[in-house]
């Protein structure tokens, strides 16, 4: 069985970095994290990341985001991921980007649980992680368990997610 443990970044505990809140590692070249302020997208391209990709839903991004992570040399995409309309083919945008983008890459959105919710949702989806391991890095990313539970009956319903 392959075990994927999440670990916290070196730079804090998750919520102790004001420009880079809640920062997370899950794998060696994929980071997550709640919104970057301009000095935390200075920090990210410091660290080499070299795409960024926003999962909120786009009346959540910040004005000008794209400008900064472009003006750091860093790629930018956007993957609204929005809880009440959840859908396979978000997951699988999602999924692709993750396959193709410049790496290491940073996955955000405002706090972790969005980015948490995703997460789950594409471990469980695209990679056939036990559901019990998904939760865990969801939880660990940031999840909230208002999300959490969004997302399991999503996950639970396969007449929706056909739907969708």
């Amino acid at each position: 069985m392959l075990l994927i443990l999440l670990t916290t970044v070196g730079i804090g505990s998750p919520g102790s970095n004001d420009s880079l809140p809640n920062l997370y590692q899950p794998r060696d070249d994929i980071y997550t994290s709640g919104q970057p302020t301009s000095a935390g997208f200075d920090q990210l391209s410091s660290m080499g990341i070299r795409s960024v990709i926003n999962v909120l839903p786009a009346g959540d991004c910040i004005p000008g985001e794209n400008g900064m992570v472009i003006s750091q040399g860093m790629k930018y995409y956007q993957v609204p991921f929005d809880p009440q309309g959840l859908n396979v083919g978000t997951i699988h945008h999602f999924a692709r980007l993750l396959c193709t983008v410049d790496r290491p890459v940073l996955v955000h959105c405002s706090t972790g649980n969005h980015a948490g919710g995703m997460w789950m949702a594409y471990r469980v989806l695209i990679e056939h992680a036990s559901l019990p391991q998904a939760i865990a890095e969801g939880r660990m990313i940031g999840m909230r368990p208002s999300m959490e539970i969004v997302v399991l009956r999503w996950l639970g319903d396969p007449v929706d997610r056909a739907a969708k």
